[in-house]
């Protein structure tokens, strides 16, 4: 029996684990074998995850079926058409902005114009004392 200083020169033998798919297994296999051995360390398992996500996941995507005379430009505007000419049919008047506009009144030679808003001081200049 040797001493513990003799076998410090002895190479370390490491195990690395079994990861066995079969004759049938496909690149997923593997990567799904990988990243739920828990015996690999964390980053390896990782990275595995990271590259079977977009084969276990599918993203979500948007289709359109265009008729071959028509671009699909073309078809968008006609839809937007369509939709447009249903909210006008369809819109009902709001009871809170129907008002009467009154004349204005006029005070001592000063014209109010009803498209401007009306003069309100700015808060910021205001002066204080």
């Amino acid at each position: 029996m040797k001493p513990n200083f003799a076998k410090l020169n002895e190479p370390l033998v490491e195990l690395e684990p079994v990861i066995d798919i079969g004759p049938d297994g496909r690149s997923l296999d593997l990567l799904q074998s990988i990243y739920r051995n828990t015996s690999l360390p964390l980053s390896t398992r990782r990275n595995a995850a990271v590259a079977a996500l977009p084969f276990e996941f599918p993203k979500l995507a948007v289709t359109a079926l265009v008729p071959p005379d028509q671009d699909f430009a073309a078809l968008l505007d006609q839809r937007l058409q369509r939709i447009n000419k249903m909210k006008l049919v369809n819109a009902k008047p709001d009871e809170g902005c129907i008002e009467k506009i009154e004349e204005p009144k006029a005070e001592e030679g000063r014209v109010t114009d009803l498209t401007l808003p009306p003069p309100i001081p700015d808060r910021r200049f205001r002066r204080r004392v």
